[in-house]
């Protein structure tokens, strides 16, 4: 069993929902506490999403060409934040925009899974 294969099946399509709730529930968490503002958290509840589905976008792909994709947004975003080029609100906006022209939220509910040797849907898998 390959590395990817290992953390594929440590971290199922199916966790998910799961994480971006127990995300958003962090993120939530510490603006109640006063640690970041109320626009703030918006923003990064927006961006932890986005991520939250991209990576598991491309945990799960089996198309070369969409695997590149997620990377690349997967990346992107964060890189630039990093170096200040752009900011919070416009990230947010361009990973809500590819994630609507990709259909990356779509395909990530929808990702396929790979269960020995078997590429099944993600709703023909247990929990």
């Amino acid at each position: 069993m390959s590395t990817l294969d290992t953390i594929r099946h440590t971290i199922p399509a199916a966790a998910r929902d799961r994480i971006y709730t127990y995300a958003t529930a962090a993120v939530l968490m510490v603006a109640g506490l006063g640690y970041i503002s109320q626009e703030e958290a918006a923003l990064w509840v927006a961006v932890t999403g986005a991520s939250i589905v991209l990576l598991f976008a491309l945990l799960h792909s089996t198309s070369p060409w969409r695997t590149a994709l997620y990377a690349l947004l997967a990346t992107l975003a964060p890189l630039a934040l990093w170096y200040s080029i752009g900011t919070e609100t416009g990230w947010t906006a361009v990973l809500t925009f590819a994630a609507t022209i990709f259909g990356i939220t779509r395909a990530a509910a929808k990702t396929p899974v790979v269960i020995d040797g078997q590429v099944e849907g993600v709703t023909d898998t247990e929990l």
